[in-house]
Protein backbone atom coordinates (compact mmCIF):
# COMPACT_ATOMS: atom_id res chain seq x y z
CA UNK A 1 0.00 0.00 0.00
CA UNK A 2 1.23 3.37 -0.83
CA UNK A 3 -0.24 6.65 1.69
CA UNK A 4 -3.33 7.66 2.60
CA UNK A 5 -6.85 6.99 1.15
CA UNK A 6 -7.77 9.09 -1.21
CA UNK A 7 -10.87 11.21 -1.19
CA UNK A 8 -13.12 8.39 -1.51
CA UNK A 9 -11.22 6.23 0.16
CA UNK A 10 -9.62 3.86 -2.18
CA UNK A 11 -6.26 2.87 -1.57
CA UNK A 12 -3.52 2.27 -4.32
CA UNK A 13 -1.96 -1.13 -3.90
CA UNK A 14 1.33 -0.99 -5.96
CA UNK A 15 2.44 -3.21 -8.70
CA UNK A 16 4.49 -5.85 -6.59
CA UNK A 17 1.47 -6.52 -4.57
CA UNK A 18 -1.10 -6.90 -7.21
CA UNK A 19 1.38 -9.04 -8.88
CA UNK A 20 1.74 -11.08 -5.88
CA UNK A 21 -1.75 -11.60 -4.97
CA UNK A 22 -2.13 -12.42 -8.51
CA UNK A 23 -4.99 -9.34 -8.79
CA UNK A 24 -6.70 -9.06 -12.32
CA UNK A 25 -10.00 -7.11 -11.54
CA UNK A 26 -12.32 -8.11 -8.99
CA UNK A 27 -10.94 -8.32 -4.86
CA UNK A 28 -12.14 -9.75 -1.78
CA UNK A 29 -11.28 -7.53 1.50
CA UNK A 30 -11.19 -9.83 4.03
CA UNK A 31 -10.24 -8.44 7.55
CA UNK A 32 -10.75 -9.61 11.49
CA UNK A 33 -9.94 -6.49 14.43
CA UNK A 34 -7.12 -4.78 13.51
CA UNK A 35 -5.78 -6.23 10.09
CA UNK A 36 -6.93 -6.54 6.91
CA UNK A 37 -6.36 -8.81 3.55
CA UNK A 38 -6.78 -8.02 -0.16
CA UNK A 39 -6.92 -11.33 -1.93
CA UNK A 40 -7.86 -11.54 -5.87
CA UNK A 41 -11.38 -13.06 -5.96
CA UNK A 42 -10.37 -15.49 -8.08
CA UNK A 43 -7.53 -16.84 -5.83
CA UNK A 44 -10.12 -16.36 -2.52
CA UNK A 45 -12.91 -18.63 -4.22
CA UNK A 46 -10.20 -21.46 -4.75
CA UNK A 47 -9.03 -21.37 -1.31
CA UNK A 48 -12.16 -21.45 0.21
CA UNK A 49 -13.76 -23.62 -1.77
CA UNK A 50 -10.67 -26.17 -0.79
CA UNK A 51 -11.43 -25.32 2.72
CA UNK A 52 -13.62 -28.28 4.51
CA UNK A 53 -16.00 -26.01 6.81
CA UNK A 54 -17.22 -29.08 8.53
CA UNK A 55 -14.23 -29.29 10.56
CA UNK A 56 -13.73 -25.76 10.72
CA UNK A 57 -17.04 -25.54 12.41
CA UNK A 58 -15.90 -28.00 14.77
CA UNK A 59 -12.90 -26.60 15.56
CA UNK A 60 -14.36 -23.10 16.43
CA UNK A 61 -16.67 -24.77 18.60
CA UNK A 62 -14.02 -26.27 20.71
CA UNK A 63 -12.85 -22.87 21.27
CA UNK A 64 -16.23 -21.86 22.54
CA UNK A 65 -17.03 -19.85 19.17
Amino acid sequence: MQGDPDAQGRILLNDGLVEHAHIKKDVVVYGCTNYIEIWSAEKFDEIMSETNRESLVKELEQYGL
